[in-house]
């Protein structure tokens, strides 16, 4: 019997620089390493099940409160902050449950890319661009983002 392709990874890179990002500064100033912590096991739980986003529905909420012995209002609440400050995207996730964010796709195509593995991504859960679409259709953009070719002139 063939097996299922795995989507998700078993490793993960992680930013030295990441501790001084003002997005997360803020995370941590307002709920402390528990939201920190919190930001970061969601993302693990990304990368390690669907390589690229995470359906948040109650669920995943209890999961995750599970997991930290926090409430499920609190988990809400960190989310709901990290969609805020760019963390994840805010469209996605207030329309449709869905976090993910761009830095999180890009760390999964350049996964995929070193792995020899071909990388694919929903139109569905691509952030939605914050400019309008100055850069292109979606797939343009995809197609642009996945193999580095001819960056976009607002970085999108």
């Amino acid at each position: 019997m063939p097996r299922t392709a795995k989507k998700g990874f078993t490793y993960y890179g992680f930013d030295t620089d990441h501790f001084y990002d003002p997005k997360v500064k803020r995370l941590k100033n307002k709920f402390g390493m528990e939201g920190w912590a919190v930001f970061h096991f969601i993302v693990n739980e990304i990368h390690r099940v669907e390589g690229y986003y995470m359906i948040m529905d109650s669920d995943g909420l209890f999961d995750v409160s599970d997991y930290s012995r926090m409430d499920e209002q609190r988990i809400a609440g960190i989310v709901d902050y990290c969609a805020e400050l760019g963390l994840f995207d805010k469209g996605l996730w207030r329309s449709r449950q869905v976090l993910t964010s761009e830095e999180i796709q890009n760390r999964y195509m350049g996964i995929c890319k070193s792995i020899h593995r071909k990388p694919s991504i929903s139109d569905d859960y691509l952030p939605r661009h914050p400019y309008g679409t100055c850069c292109g259709t979606r797939a343009e953009w995809r197609k642009r983002e996945g193999y580095g070719t001819d960056a976009s002139h607002c970085g999108f």
